[in-house]
């Protein structure tokens, strides 16, 4: 009786393929970017029992225009005893956006097949949404143009300073609606394609930077502007230090009450300060004076 040939994936050893190669792409779960493209498509493929160092493994790839290539790897007899092998698809074999699959096969010096697995899907998306636009108001506030060729899915994260300095990053997601804000307190949703930075929830002259991403990770350009100063300056803090027991007296009053007023950052010299004064009976008095 003649011996049983060795045949990959025949694992119960009767001359039968009984398991065929399994190929899995951890990274392209959620896409190849044009990142990770630049060093090809990276492979886990299963090596059933029934195969050998010095077998041919063989991938299979189908393009997205329904052409295929074919990436051949030799096995080692480390990857027969892991059972596992880490194949590599070039990044010249996947040269166009689209979906893809692949397939594994072992072959034996002698001829011998395990045959084709189940194929594998992965999609590549390597082109960036546009950048979005960035544009500081007179008012103090930043608009934020959307891209308008952006996908549902794809986002944009804008990055800015509040009024206290504090740094924020808040991600717009475009939906079937518009866009949703992670924190509407800072940015509201936008049911368009242009959303706003309040001019209260924005640091006077400070950077504001937006970057648009889409779900497979590739990213824009980044868009930076520098906001404008709100126009709301901080109020003069007035103090009055010889009645700190809120009574003035007699003595006190003979040569007047002397406040004192600290300005706020930015007032000019020249500008006018004016205190006014209410009296028991609810009447006024403003008087003037100057930066010097």
């Amino acid at each position: 009786m003649l011996p049983i040939p060795r045949i990959p994936g025949d694992t119960d050893g009767d001359g039968a393929t009984d398991a065929t190669p399994i190929v899995a792409i951890p990274e392209a779960a959620d896409g190849v970017n044009a990142e990770e493209l630049k060093d090809g498509v990276q492979t886990e493929v299963t090596v059933p029992k029934g195969s050998a160092a010095g077998d041919t493994l063989t991938l299979t790839v189908t393009k997205p225009d329904g052409t295929t290539d074919t990436v051949e790897h030799t096995l080692t007899a480390d990857e027969v005893a892991a059972g596992k092998a880490d194949v590599t698809i070039p990044a010249d074999k996947v040269t166009a956006d689209g979906q893809y699959s692949v397939t594994a096969e072992i072959t034996d010096p002698a001829g011998n097949t395990s045959g084709q697995g189940q194929p594998a899907d992965f999609a590549v998306d390597t082109v960036a949404p546009s950048a979005p636009v960035l544009k500081a108001e007179d008012d103090g506030s930043v608009s934020v143009e959307l891209p308008g060729d952006a996908n549902k899915g794809d986002t944009v994260d804008v990055t800015f300073e509040d009024e206290k300095g504090g740094k924020h990053t808040v991600t717009l997601e475009k939906g079937d609606n518009g866009w949703t804000s992670s924190d509407p307190t800072l940015i509201p949703d936008s049911t368009g394609d242009k959303a706003t930075i309040p001019a209260d929830n924005v640091k006077d002259n400070s950077e504001v930077t937006g970057v648009a991403k889409d779900p497979s990770g590739n990213e824009s350009d980044p868009s930076t502007v520098t906001s404008k100063t709100d126009g709301v300056a901080d109020a003069p803090v007035l103090s009055i230090p010889e009645v700190t027991d809120g009574y003035a007296n007699a003595d006190e009053l003979k040569d007047g009450l002397q406040a004192e007023v600290t300005l706020p950052a930015g007032t000019a010299e020249g500008a006018v300060i004016t205190l006014t004064v209410t009296r028991p009976d609810k009447t006024t008095e403003k008087r003037d004076t100057y930066r010097d």
